[in-house]
């Protein structure tokens, strides 16, 4: 498949699965898992990747939310007028989150191809385009 019909695809992906979440918390309102110091997995990469989008370019993504996890976020958090506590709340995943466009290549493009791998098992190649 080509990557002009593949991206366009995943970003219709990713909002239908913003959409349904867990569950219904109120209608409407997106659902965003919480994270903290200790916490593991694919949402936690997903942090670390956008935490790199925004210019942690030297943070590694282990999918463990270690003291240079925490030691990034406190930083965007102080950057982008955020409570600086160190956790992933629904306030600084709306300041993490960014938007994509078709034919984007970013480290936020591989933060969704690599979601996509974890949860769907969808095989993509994580390069970034």
């Amino acid at each position: 498949m080509s990557h002009r019909v593949r991206l366009p695809l995943i970003l219709l992906a990713v909002l239908v699965l913003s959409l349904v979440g867990a569950g219904v918390a109120s209608a409407g309102a997106p659902i965003y898992p919480h994270q903290s110091a200790g916490n593991r997995g694919s949402d936690v990469r997903a942090v670390q990747g956008l935490l790199r989008h925004h210019g942690a370019t030297t943070l590694r993504i282990s999918g463990v939310f270690d003291p240079p996890t925490v030691s990034a976020l406190r930083g965007f958090q102080d950057v982008n007028a955020l409570r600086v506590t160190g956790m992933v709340d629904a306030a600084t995943w709306l300041k993490l989150i960014v938007r994509l466009r078709p034919g984007a290549t970013s480290e936020a493009v591989k933060v969704v191809q690599r979601q996509f791998n974890d949860k769907r098992r969808s095989g993509l190649t994580v390069d970034g385009t």
